[in-house]
């Protein structure tokens, strides 16, 4: 069995992984837009586009606080009437993890920003604390997307059944 058979079975047996990859696939091609668009800018000037030339401000830590406000609001949303898998821990990951994110956005803007420049800071250290980061927010979003569908949809053939087969039940009982 091949690996894309293997995958393909494993989201057609589980829909809300299915769902949530939809759902990442959408952010990363929209949430990124201004990437792919200096990328095409680049290429219409005739230059060759880096990773490095959209990276060396901490541009990915805002993509990553854009990814985690949304995981953190799914966590969050409707606390007081639906369960939610290790909401605590998955809510605490998400808000740390935005905090982290905003506080290293905001020193390496305050680092880089010339009429603020209180200290040196290594690029290299920026671009990869901002690609480690955001790589980090995708799979906790992605996770925590199929948690959420995973929780909230439901199969409406398969309740159809079991609806008819609870009233088949009580249909036997009264006699009919």
């Amino acid at each position: 069995m091949g690996l894309q058979k293997l995958i393909k079975q494993m989201l057609d047996k589980y829909p809300h992984w299915t769902e949530a990859a939809n759902w990442q696939f959408w952010n990363l091609i929209w949430g990124l837009s201004p990437l792919w668009m200096g990328f095409i800018i680049f290429l219409l000037c005739k230059k060759k586009p880096m990773l490095i030339d959209f990276s060396n401000k901490g541009e990915f830590l805002i993509y990553s606080a854009a990814m985690l406000a949304s995981a953190l609001y799914i966590v969050l949303k409707d606390y007081k009437t639906s369960k939610f898998p290790y909401r605590r821990v998955m809510g605490m990951i998400s808000i740390i993890t935005l905090l982290v994110t905003v506080i290293l956005f905001t020193g390496i803007t305050a680092a880089t920003t010339s009429r603020l420049g209180f200290f040196d800071i290594s690029r290299e250290f920026v671009r990869r604390t901002s690609y480690m980061t955001y790589v980090m927010s995708i799979i906790l979003a992605f996770i925590l997307t199929a948690w959420d569908n995973r929780r909230t949809r439901t199969d409406i053939i398969q309740e159809r059944g079991s609806q008819l087969k609870a009233l088949e039940h009580d249909f036997d009982k009264v006699g009919g």
